[in-house]
């Protein structure tokens, strides 16, 4: 029984916890550097993401790291990640991050008022805090499921508005110099 609920808690916890969270932030990395989602890099820093939070938050379940600040140890080791090994700019890596950190606490704030209202906030209060046993623990990602998938679908959808206002903007940056171009043809044809 204790392995059964130990798989449940590795697959509710991390592949539908970590894995999404992780994809997301490296979503939001990459589109606010304007690098390619469809890509290896992506692919390798959203595993890269998704171990160094698994890791971390395994040191801060048993107890190796003795204080709740366990997230931003995670968020300052992405944009190491993003500066080191996707070679982006220092500024662009730490606003990718503090914009994770807003949309994840945008789709935490959601998910909690949506959850409170369903189980009530007596038992959903209950759930987030009963963490001392695997059953628990099971209970508490089940409902951070929802957040994870919520914080992916937004930041996807971000991604999408983003890459049409650059399509846009560069069309439109295209159109001004093809139009300037004509202008000097016309210049140079009436002055001869």
């Amino acid at each position: 029984m204790q392995l059964n609920e130990s798989l449940i808690l590795f697959f509710v916890d991390i592949v539908l916890g970590y894995i999404p969270q992780a994809a997301g932030c490296a979503v939001c990395l990459f589109t606010i550097a304007d690098q390619r989602l469809r890509s290896r890099p992506f692919l390798i820093t959203t595993i890269i993401y998704a171990v160094i939070a698994m890791a971390i938050r395994l040191l801060y379940n048993i107890g190796f790291i003795d204080f709740g600040f366990h997230t931003i140890i995670i968020w300052m080791i992405f944009i190491i990640v993003a500066i080191f090994y996707n070679k982006l700019p220092v500024m662009q890596s730490t606003v990718s991050i503090l914009v994770s950190g807003i949309l994840i606490t945008v789709s935490e704030i959601i998910t909690a008022i949506v959850l409170s209202a369903i189980f009530g906030a007596e038992r959903f209060n209950a759930m987030m805090n009963n963490t001392a046993t695997v059953q628990g623990q099971i209970e508490k990602a089940i409902c951070g499921i929802p957040m994870n998938f919520l914080f992916l679908i937004i930041v996807l959808i971000l991604s999408l508005v983003v890459k049409r206002q650059r399509a846009k903007k560069a069309a439109l940056k295209a159109q001004s110099a093809e139009g300037e171009a004509t202008q000097e043809e016309d210049a140079d044809i009436t002055e001869e």
